[in-house]
């Protein structure tokens, strides 16, 4: 027996290429260009939207990113240590 496809993984998905779409289109370069506070910036959009407290986001966000996990989670800690000063 197949397991069912998790309900709103396409609508997490979207939400995603959503903003990364708006922040990439904003920005006027493809993602394999954007800068590291470029990609501080776009993680930060994320985790403000709430997109991180999903299970599974970071990969999905790793995967627009072109970037590894590990470097996201870097720059996601970069971003909270940053909003936590301000």
């Amino acid at each position: 027996m197949r397991r069912p496809e998790p309900l709103f993984e396409h609508d997490r998905a979207d939400h995603v290429q959503h903003i990364f779409g708006t922040y990439v289109r904003e920005a006027g370069k493809p993602a394999e260009r954007l800068s590291r506070s470029d990609r501080r910036e776009v993680v930060g959009r994320l985790d403000d939207a709430g997109v991180f407290a999903v299970r599974r986001a970071v990969p999905l966000v790793a995967g627009a990113l072109k970037a590894s996990r590990s470097t996201l989670y870097t720059l996601l800690a970069e971003h909270r240590a940053q909003r936590t000063s301000s």
